[in-house]
């Protein structure tokens, strides 16, 4: 609410209270509500490849030869804010993730 305040304010110069802003919305049907994130779909293909790359690994986990400390797929996205924004009422928004793609990462 406090970025639709300011938004109002600087577009038309105006100190509007959340209570106005409501009343404004609400008979075009509009709502504020937080964003959902969509993320790009996998391609399954491109991930069995990393894994069959670990099999051979793993069998030397199970026979001993090899000591494992840990294998996670989890990443880290940089764009965790989705933030809110007005849409139609009973529309769930969702907002395109712009972290990079995996390829495009730098893991450490």
């Amino acid at each position: 609410m406090k970025k639709l305040k300011q938004w109002v304010f600087q577009t038309f110069g105006r100190v509007a209270g959340r209570n106005s802003i409501r009343r404004v919305l609400r008979p075009t049907q509009l709502t504020w509500k937080k964003v959902k994130k969509l993320l790009g779909k996998a391609k399954p293909e491109k991930r069995a490849a990393p894994i069959q790359e670990l099999l051979p690994l793993f069998a030397g986990v199970c026979g001993g030869e090899v000591i494992l400390i840990s294998v996670d797929e989890v990443h880290v996205h940089r764009d965790l804010d989705l933030g809110y924004t007005g849409g139609p009422k009973g529309v769930r928004l969702w907002r395109k993730s712009d972290g990079p793609k995996l390829s495009d990462r730098l893991n450490a």
